[in-house]
């Protein structure tokens, strides 16, 4: 049986303004990103480290930004539109495996984004929060705003 572990949530400032957001089951990440301690502190939700009967990959993937940076977009669908690429990098490419179908413990887990006028992208949040509000739009048009369920 796989084990659950907590999905922390970390930050880093971008040099033109704003907070862009990166998501993961290891506890210390290289250096330029910071444990966001205002979200339960650091961890955003739980999911599963390892594939599990029901459970569904979710892959993390990324794009360079022009001023410096990466920024990261988590999806369970293994081939998202062009502009993205799959960090194969980090364990294949999979982040951390989530619930297929809402449960009694699995909630959904929101994705948000907020439209970079000045680069022409998208930063991307991800919570359990169903209204974050402060700038964040649901992204209803990804699968009515759910990414995935977690626990």
């Amino acid at each position: 049986m796989s084990k659950v572990v907590p999905v922390y949530q970390y930050y880093a400032e971008q040099p033109y303004g704003g907070i862009r957001y990166f998501y993961s089951v290891d506890p210390n990440v290289e250096a330029g990103w910071t444990l966001d301690k205002d979200c339960n502190d650091g961890v955003a939700f739980k999911a599963f480290k390892d594939k599990q009967k029901g459970s569904v990959p979710v892959y993390q993937y990324y794009v360079e930004q022009p001023y410096g940076g990466i920024r990261y977009f988590y999806s369970t669908d293994p081939n998202v539109e062009a502009g993205w690429t799959l960090d194969k990098n980090y364990n294949g490419g999979i982040a951390f495996y989530a619930c297929a179908e809402p449960t009694l413990s699995a909630t959904p887990v929101y994705q948000y984004y907020f439209k970079q006028e000045d680069i022409g992208g998208f930063r991307h949040f991800y919570s359990k929060d169903p209204n974050v509000g402060a700038g964040w739009t649901l992204d209803k048009d990804y699968k009515g705003g759910i990414a995935f369920y977690a626990l």
